[in-house]
């Protein structure tokens, strides 16, 4: 009786309270920070090969069905490529390897809740960012590589992609990574709250989704496209792209700490005895 009991709780509070939430990302940060900076430093690395899938998803498919499509259905085209844009967030996500933004909340949880120092934070997001740059890195170096094998019309949908990260104003680059960076910090933060794999599968989809469909500025996977346009040809330098680099990682940070790390943390954190 008491195991069936249980069984019908847990069915009726498919999420865990806020507490739980706390609890579980201050612990998986400091787990995080008290590793050893090599293999966080392969996980970044392994984090930015693997989200740079979702770049080559989007490519692919576009080039795929651009031919078939008039100037009228390109919409069309563009959305159905964005469906597979996902792939390479699940992958990091999964694979349980460090991609920088998660790291706005998990990180700094256990500074904020006085576990561990503030030098060590800084530590951790000097190797995580390190890392996923050179992921990112290699993987656009790895697209230039594969450009024969890719279908005709990849390389002029990974330029243009590239290009139109970067044709925008300075401020909008800043609030659209805001943006990213807050929706990046609402993954890291709701992932452990279903207790179920199929919610939380829907949720890490539709957000980075969302972050396609804008698309919204992310430091890391914008890196991956940056790199692939120029590696395949696009008029972009690299003052551009290290302007773009310092003004979206900005706003993730901002994004990341000031709408989800402070705010959650404030009202999940147990009352003083009242």
């Amino acid at each position: 009786m008491d195991s069936d009991s249980g069984k019908v709780h847990r069915m009726q509070e498919p999420l865990k309270s806020v507490e739980e939430m706390l609890e579980a990302e201050t612990f998986e940060g400091l787990s995080q920070i008290n590793r050893q900076p090599f293999k966080l430093f392969l996980s970044s690395i392994s984090a930015g090969l693997d989200v740079g899938f979702s770049i080559l998803a989007l490519g692919v498919v576009t080039a795929f069905l651009a031919p078939m499509a008039t100037e009228a259905g390109m919409p069309a085209v563009k959305f159905i490529a964005l469906l597979f844009y996902p792939i390479g967030f699940l992958f990091v996500i999964f694979g349980k390897s460090e991609l920088f933004t998660e790291h706005t909340v998990t990180g700094l949880l256990p500074i904020l809740e006085g576990v561990a120092p503030w030098y060590k934070l800084l530590m951790l997001w000097g190797v995580v960012y390190a890392g996923n740059l050179i992921g990112a890195a290699l993987f656009s170096l790895g697209l230039s590589v594969l450009s024969p094998v890719t279908p005709d019309g990849t390389a002029h949908a990974l330029e243009e992609f590239a290009e139109h990260l970067l044709n925008v104003p300075a401020w909008s680059i800043v609030v659209s990574g805001i943006f990213g960076g807050w929706l990046m910090a609402l993954i890291a933060w709701i992932k452990n709250s279903p207790r179920d794999s199929i919610t939380i599968v829907v949720l890490i989809y539709l957000i980075t989704f969302l972050i396609g469909a804008v698309p919204l500025h992310h430091s890391i996977v914008g890196s991956v496209e940056v790199f692939a346009g120029m590696a395949y040809g696009a008029a972009i330098d690299f003052g551009q792209y290290f302007s773009f680099l310092f003004l979206s990682t900005f706003g993730n940070i901002i994004g990341g700490i000031v709408f989800v790390t402070l705010f959650k943390w404030g009202h999940a954190r147990p009352d003083d005895g009242v």
